[in-house]
């Protein structure tokens, strides 16, 4: 990851618009969020942690596993508590990065998935809709190399299974939104 500002340089950028443009040309062209085939975790919402202590336990990965989930993690893009010099990074900027990198992460996804997203609404409280139905569902559904979708309850077991070519009803009840 050479060539990427550290958190100590993001913190002296003085033009948020540059600090964005770097970060998300980083994200499209160097950082990876490759993960093993059959070994890609999804969450939405309050299911990080179910989601985390899953791919730990079980040998795979969610995109804040990846070198770039790692890479933009240290930055705490979203800690409203960190000033960045004389201009801050935006939420609506830190959003963009995190949706560039989740669209780039399912991008990669292939064989059987994980995803601890069930029962979670499109919505947030905020009004935005979240990265799972905005950005990575709609590229792993029409991802060859993605196999099967396994929705998962928080303690780990499935609660159910879309596997590719099977009719859409079928996805949707399994969302259970």
């Amino acid at each position: 990851m050479a060539n990427l500002p550290t958190v100590r340089d993001v913190r002296t950028f003085h033009d948020s618009g540059e600090l964005f443009y770097i970060l998300s040309v980083a994200v499209e062209n160097t950082l990876s969020f490759e993960t093993p085939e059959n070994g890609t975790v999804f969450y939405s919402g309050c299911n990080k942690s179910y989601a985390q202590n899953f791919a730990s336990s079980t040998q795979k990965w969610t995109i804040h596993d990846t070198e770039g989930g790692k890479y933009l993690d240290s930055l705490d893009l979203f800690n409203s508590n960190i000033t960045y010099a004389r201009a801050p990074l935006f939420r609506h900027h830190s959003m963009e990065i995190w949706e560039r990198a989740s669209a780039k992460y399912a991008k990669q996804a292939r064989g059987q998935i994980y995803t601890f997203c069930k029962g979670i609404p499109p919505i947030d409280q905020s009004g935005n809709q979240r990265m799972w139905y905005k950005i990575e569902l709609p590229i792993i559904i029409y991802r060859d190399q993605v196999t099967e979708i396994n929705f998962m309850n928080n303690d780990g077991t499935k609660n159910g299974i879309y596997k590719k070519m099977a009719n859409f009803e079928q996805l949707f009840e399994n969302l259970d939104i």
